[in-house]
């Protein structure tokens, strides 16, 4: 009898084959009012949720390239010329900030085929959809003047990977000070970056948001220290210590 009621939910009409349809819907729903509308109206729609940790994150690759490819044929979000490429602590590049002022974020996974596609004074067309104000999520990105394209693609099967203790193998301390010009944003709205003046860029944890909520705005000046990489592509740390300019640095992650 348990087995029985085991296996009923997978018949048609069961739990999993209703779950199973309920997904195959949504998913085409999404996809139909991306190319329709063009905006971001196709992100609003729930996605049934996993019961597992890693099936969310395996699914939440494959949504990725589901929305790349509806946005193919969608118009753009942004049309302007790239000042500069974004990186990570890591020294990937994860983005790009428009002449207009917007920030572009893109998988970091994508930022060599970026960097290749994309050089700072190029025009691009952006699709995808604003994640706050002046934040575009990329999904495609295309050099106007090459026609060349860069779209989302899951992140291939990564090898065999370091622990996580020795992952900051490797970045340099760093220090910057300056005016605030840019925020960026994670993905449940709150700032977890600024972009100075003399475009370094300073990464922190969504807590210290909550801390320095008065410090990081644009216009203010601030001072952080941290560790990072720099490279071609510009300078980036996550901050262990900031503060106001002038006065002394507090620490992010107090003992």
């Amino acid at each position: 009898m348990m087995a029985g009621t085991r296996l009923a939910k997978y018949w048609p009409g069961g739990r999993m084959a209703r779950s199973f349809k309920v997904e195959v819907v949504m998913k085409i729903l999404r996809i139909l009012l991306a190319l329709t509308t063009g905006v971001a109206l196709a992100v609003l729609l729930p996605l049934p949720i996993d019961g597992t940790a890693h099936a969310k994150k395996d699914k939440g690759k494959k949504d990725d390239f589901l929305m790349a490819q509806a946005y193919v044929n969608a118009p753009p979000a942004a049309q302007a010329k790239v000042s500069r490429l974004l990186v990570n602590p890591f020294g990937e590049v994860d983005g790009a900030l428009l002449d207009t002022g917007t920030v572009v974020t893109f998988p970091p996974h994508m930022g060599d085929q970026l960097a290749a596609a994309v050089k700072p004074g190029d025009t691009v067309d952006v699709k995808g959809y604003p994640e706050m104000p002046g934040q575009i999520k990329a999904y495609v990105i295309t050099n106007s003047s090459t026609s060349q394209a860069v779209m989302v693609h899951p992140k291939p099967p990564a090898g065999m990977k370091p622990p996580p203790h020795l992952r900051g193998v490797g970045l340099k301390e760093m220090s910057a000070q300056g005016e605030i010009r840019h925020l960026r944003y994670g993905g449940k709205g709150e700032i977890n970056g600024a972009i100075l003046a003399d475009g370094t860029i300073v990464r922190f944890p969504r807590e210290a948001s909550y801390r320095f909520a008065s410090l990081f705005r644009v216009g203010q000046g601030i001072a952080a220290s941290g560790y990072g990489t720099q490279n071609a592509h510009g300078r980036a740390f996550e901050a262990t210590a900031v503060g106001p300019v002038g006065q002394p640095l507090q620490a992010v992650y107090p003992r």
